[in-house]
């Protein structure tokens, strides 16, 4: 795709968000809350999707990048639809109590949905932005709601300082992003309780700047969360749409992440829960 052309199309993306009656009153008042323009954000949304070598982990540590995020996750037809429903129906099969979600960027659909039921979230990152804007968004979703959600500011590598007795572990698209994600999933397995659940979502495909593992198939992904002492219950391989996740068009490959729910010592007959499909 021409350069003008991608950039066209990503700006239309952005403003069918902005612009839509569902979100534009949320949206405004997110970039209210920031001082943030509707240029701002859209030249944040064009930074963070034009080219995906451009930049590191640096370009999370920004207010404007948490709106693109949080756009991703609304904006129709895209992979991230499909994402949420799937992450949300996994945590609800598990029905946590006490739940942690490492390196979350933003509050996704699931958020919503264990805050109305009275369970306790803690929302962890290592930057401030995300904090602030997760505070923003839940009590714009529902003031009371935000009393009841533990914010933690960590590197999620610092095991120590973010392992508790949480029911439920979640890293969706987090692990890939800290230097050593074999140790660092491994710790957390070895030292939470015997009955935890992990919800983790990794990325197949080419590494980018911004990652420190590459899983090149749905089968590395399972034989490397093996390794880490994880038995997966349930997967799901989620491809990217190319006419809309448009991040996705410089390599020669059809991006996709593997999204799965595991338990620690899980016995071998879990398997079963497989389906062709999922693969």
């Amino acid at each position: 795709m021409l350069i003008s052309n991608k950039k066209e199309k990503l700006i239309s993306f952005a403003e069918s968000v902005l612009n839509s009656n569902a979100y534009r009153s949320e949206l405004s008042a997110l970039m209210n809350t920031f001082s943030l323009t509707k240029e701002d954000v859209i030249n944040a949304f064009l930074d963070y999707n034009m080219d995906i070598f451009s930049h590191g982990n640096e370009i999370y540590d920004s207010h404007a990048i948490r709106i693109v995020l949080h756009i991703h996750n609304l904006l129709e037809n895209s992979w991230h639809i499909e994402r949420q429903d799937k992450a949300n129906n996994l945590i609800n099969s598990v029905n946590p109590q006490k739940i942690i979600d490492l390196g979350f960027g933003v509050p996704s659909l699931y958020v919503k949905n264990v805050l109305a039921e009275k369970k306790q979230l803690t929302l962890c990152d290592m930057y401030e932005a995300p904090l602030d804007f997760a505070k923003h968004l839940i009590q714009i979703w529902d003031p009371y709601m935000v009393n009841t959600v533990s914010f933690l500011q960590s590197n999620l590598a610092e095991v120590n300082k973010c392992i508790g007795d949480y029911d439920l572990y979640i890293f969706l698209n987090s692990i890939e992003h800290v230097e050593n994600p074999t140790s660092c999933l491994s710790d957390y397995v070895n030292l939470s309780s015997s009955d935890s659940s992990f919800l983790l979502e990794i990325p197949i495909g080419p590494i980018t700047p911004e990652h420190y593992y590459e899983w090149k198939t749905v089968e590395d992904a399972i034989e490397w969360v093996n390794q880490c002492g994880l038995e997966i219950l349930k997967g799901y391989q989620i491809h990217v749409n190319p006419t809309v996740d448009l991040f996705s068009e410089q390599h020669n490959f059809k991006y996709s992440s593997y999204l799965m729910l595991c338990k620690k010592e899980a016995p071998i007959a879990s398997y079963s829960l497989f389906k062709k499909e999922d693969f």
